[in-house]
């Protein structure tokens, strides 16, 4: 693909929308995506979504979704986990964008497991702007917090390998949005957080 259709991140196709999200026990992705809803806004790498049926007949019901293939700098939690620059605007960016979005998809990884170490859901997100969107109108929020400089790309491979976009594993998309933040010198890639107290 052109440094172009790189540049624009994944996009679904019709094949998303008609594949099932998980297997029948609802321990594997199978790569399909679903509708969601806002029920708490977290961090840049974290929100808990209101779930279709899918999911809340396996127990998933209030369960924290994970970004896959992100980590944005930490906010504070307590006394255990120092905030850090970036991580309050990686929030803010992230919180803001699912705020203004029309439609909210989560997307489980291909063959991966549905949860992650904590037992958080872990996948995609994608997010539009337009009312009554086709599959391509979806935008990668995943891909977007790296190709804004809230995170590198973060984790292995092997899961973002299975998911394709053009014939191009995800993997591929991001690592070609954090070269292109990292040459920029954008947020965590150099820039100094405005509003991090140093």
């Amino acid at each position: 693909v052109s440094q172009d259709r790189l540049s624009e991140g994944p996009l679904l196709t019709q094949t998303e929308f008609d594949t099932p999200y998980c297997t029948e026990n609802g321990l594997y992705g199978m790569g399909g995506v679903l509708e969601v809803g806002l029920v708490s806004l977290g961090d840049g790498d974290t929100t808990v979504f209101s779930y279709p049926s899918e999911l809340t007949s396996l127990g998933y019901s209030g369960k924290s979704f994970r970004y896959q293939n992100i980590d944005t700098p930490e906010t504070q939690h307590g006394n255990t986990i120092q905030a850090q620059p970036w991580g309050y605007a990686a929030k803010k960016w992230n919180n803001d964008t699912l705020r203004s979005a029309k439609h909210i998809l989560i997307q489980s990884v291909k063959g991966g497991y549905l949860t992650e170490t904590y037992g958080r859901l872990l996948g995609y997100v994608w997010y539009t702007l337009e009312e009554n969107p086709a599959p391509s109108d979806y935008r990668n929020l995943n891909f977007e917090t790296i190709l804004n400089g809230y995170s590198n790309v973060a984790f292995s491979s092997v899961a973002s390998d299975t998911m394709k976009s053009d014939g191009v594993s995800y993997y591929s998309y991001f690592l070609d949005a954090d070269h292109g933040a990292e040459e920029q010198g954008i947020k965590i890639h150099g820039e100094k957080d405005p509003d991090f107290d140093y």
